[in-house]
């Protein structure tokens, strides 16, 4: 592994009811997409603690490194991403998140709905998610 190279991960998180996790970064320039919780890991993270720390700052859920299946990895030209795919228990009361500056839109969605989104789902998380074979 490339040590000069960051980490970068995505965690499809979803309740036994089909319901899923998505958030939109509104700091980021328009178009604002859909996406899966997840960023990028700080010095001497692992992708799995990375996946841990983000979804528990986007989402505000608690996700244990034992129940996150690494379902996709590739090396980027900047970074090594990571897709995980985790079971949550019941998903309620997800509410808007300022994380340190962040301002995180959360809602939740079905595979089908993502699915038929088009392109308001962020396009290489679909492409994954789809290599997958989670969407």
């Amino acid at each position: 592994m490339d040590k000069t190279k960051g980490i970068s991960v995505a965690i499809c998180g979803e309740s036994s009811e089909g319901i899923i996790p998505l958030v939109k970064d509104l700091n980021q320039n328009s178009p604002w997409f859909w996406k899966f919780p997840g960023g990028r890991g700080e010095k001497g993270e692992s992708p799995g603690q990375t996946a841990i720390r983000e979804y528990a700052e986007e989402t505000g859920l608690e996700v244990n490194e034992s129940d996150l299946q690494k379902v996709f990895e590739e090396e980027r030209r900047n970074d090594y991403f990571t897709l995980y795919y985790t079971r949550l228990p019941r998903v309620t009361g997800l509410q808007p998140r300022v994380i340190e500056g962040e301002k995180i839109q959360i809602s939740t969605f079905t595979r089908q709905q993502i699915i038929a989104m088009g392109e308001e789902f962020f396009g290489p998380h679909l492409r994954v998610a789809k290599i997958a074979g989670i969407l």
